[in-house]
């Protein structure tokens, strides 16, 4: 069984009166609904009294639930409602912001590990990947940054990113596509500094 034709199971059993299907459900995407609520908000204790809300109020109205395509796209646009809800009630707008992780990086295979220098070499390189990426991410809009999310890390297509952001497939396209071109636009400027930076280190250490 595909994970698709277990969470349509489980959401079958849900709508029937399941409490283990839900709790199925919740172990499998409480840890992806609370790393997207992170971006969303950025504050913990909104994300998780939002994903928890979210799972009671699922079960107390599991008898009017509808048959859904994609159980994930469900949550996550639930989820985001259900943030901007609390949100609006503080009169507080929340902001979507991508980050790149700590350990990050672009492997080099003809960068070869053999000596003290050049560890250091690997470390500040994988260092100038991070950061020239998370510069390109933080200049691209925030709905943009939502879009690309959705799409790379959490792998909705295009007409259920759209359910969950409430705007036209078409629409998502045009952002994946203005989106890829800023990175092709990142990938030639890291190019020309991985290349000057390389040059110096090399001329540092063994000029």
């Amino acid at each position: 069984m595909s994970p698709n034709q277990r969470d349509h199971q489980l959401w079958e059993d849900l709508r029937k009166g399941s409490s283990p299907a839900l709790s199925k459900l919740f172990q499998t995407y409480a840890d992806e609904l609370f790393s997207y609520g992170m971006l969303e908000c950025g504050d913990q204790s909104v994300v998780e009294d939002s994903i928890q809300n979210l799972f009671l109020r699922i079960w107390k109205n599991h008898r009017k639930l509808r048959p859904v395509d994609n159980i994930k796209a469900y949550l996550i646009a639930s989820l985001s409602n259900a943030i901007r809800d609390n949100y609006r009630k503080l009169k507080i707008v929340p902001s979507f912001r991508l980050s790149i992780p700590e350990d990050f990086t672009i492997a080099d295979p003809w960068l070869v590990q053999t000596s003290t220098e050049e560890e250091w070499i690997r470390r500040e390189q994988q260092q100038l990947q991070r950061s020239l990426l998370q510069e390109c991410l933080a200049s691209l809009p925030e709905r943009m940054q939502q879009v690309i999310y959705l799409r790379y890390s959490s792998g909705l297509d295009y007409a259920e990113i759209a359910e969950v952001m409430g705007i036209k497939p078409q629409t998502v396209a045009n952002m994946i596509h203005r989106a890829s071109k800023k990175l092709r636009h990142f990938s030639e400027r890291y190019t020309e500094r991985l290349l000057f930076f390389l040059s110096f280190s090399l001329l540092f250490f063994w000029g």
